[in-house]
């Protein structure tokens, strides 16, 4: 599973989740709509590769948007200082989220087939322990949390997801299952290695995606559903197993 927007979601929306970030760090007041749609410009003509961490990345596009929403406010430095001060508080703040409805249910499920479930994410190792401990997750995952700080490789990169592969035992790719939130980030081991791999797409903004391997799921009952369904194919077919 992924871990933010995945496994949690924002107490608000992700827009209005965006601007409180961006008011109580910067001080900048800005309509939840015009702020998500800024954002969701800049990601589309600076995509982040494969070769940034999310640390990297995310800082620069705040602060380009504080740079197209205030122009002439702050300085480069001043304002990729807040960018990064933004890009910390919207990842490390565990007020600011809580668990997706009925994922634990989901967990406990999977757990209860044999199922090894564990955690792949960019977000820095230490922040991302603490939001699983705080919110009662860890007891699901224990030592199979992999992050892209700790294995010192961004998702998706080759390296982050063979670290992912030896470290859950697994017998081959076909035998992980993931759960992820960005077509950017998470269709990888689709592409790659023909793993199965649903995206979480709550807000519905996802259209035209036909990858072989990857489902578009959203809700958590929908998930749910996946996750039953790719079970059911491992008791049929040990290849496409989820670890065990």
């Amino acid at each position: 599973f992924d871990a933010m927007f995945t496994l949690f979601q924002p107490k608000t929306t992700r827009a209005e989740l965006n601007t409180r970030v961006f008011n109580e760090v910067a001080h900048v007041r800005v309509d939840p709509s015009e702020l998500d749609t800024v954002l969701l410009e800049l990601r589309r003509t600076h995509p982040r590769g494969r070769s940034l961490r999310m640390e990297e990345y995310w800082p620069h596009i705040n602060a380009t948007a504080l740079e197209l929403l205030r122009p002439g406010r702050y300085d480069a430095v001043e304002a990729l200082r807040l960018g990064r001060l933004m890009h910390s508080r919207t990842l490390t703040d565990t007020d600011l989220y809580e668990v997706r409805p009925q994922m634990r249910d989901i967990l406990e499920w999977l757990r209860a087939q044999g199922v090894i479930v564990a955690v792949a994410s960019n977000q820095h190792h230490r922040a991302l322990t603490e939001h699983l401990r705080a919110a009662a997750l860890d007891r699901f995952f224990g030592k199979h949390v992999y992050t892209s700080s700790r294995l010192r490789s961004p998702k998706p990169s080759k390296h982050f997801w063979r670290a992912v592969f030896h470290g859950v035992g697994a017998s081959s790719y076909g035998a992980l299952a993931y759960v992820g939130n960005s077509v950017e980030n998470d269709i990888d081991l689709a592409l790659r290695h023909q793993s199965p791999v649903a995206i979480l797409d709550i807000a519905r903004r996802i259209s035209g995606l036909a990858i072989s391997g990857v489902s578009v799921v959203h809700d958590e009952s929908e998930l749910r559903a996946w996750c039953e369904r790719i079970v059911g194919e491992e008791v049929a077919t040990p290849n496409l197993a989820a670890a065990r």
